[in-house]
């Protein structure tokens, strides 16, 4: 797994954090999954002035005893991301249908 991690490319790795900082991305492609646009929702993990992602924001409200309660927090906090600028309507829209088709495992 180290070998694996030193042989990944850095420009990669770093590929969201420039693209969220408004810096040359290099060209790199990013990560994949949540990192970038292509997770289940289609909006990047971007993050908002303090840095905080918003995964990180949402995780820190975990754990989540039900769907319902998962749904919940999605969308207060997308909310609140689309008060703050953060998100458009368009993506608060999207992350929020994909919460609700989100599989929960007990």
């Amino acid at each position: 797994m180290l070998e694996y991690a030193r042989s990944y490319p850095a420009d990669r790795i770093l590929a969201v954090f420039r693209a969220n900082a408004g810096l040359d991305t290099r060209g790199a492609r990013p990560p994949g999954g949540w990192e970038t646009a292509d997770g289940d929702s289609g909006v990047a993990n971007r993050a908002r002035g303090d840095g905080a992602t918003f995964l990180d924001v949402l995780w820190e409200r975990a754990p989540f005893t039900s769907s319902g309660q998962f749904v919940a927090a999605v969308r207060a906090l997308a909310e609140s991301w689309l008060a703050e600028g953060v998100f458009s309507r368009a993506e608060r829209d999207r992350v929020i249908e994909a919460a609700v088709g989100a599989e929960m495992r007990r």
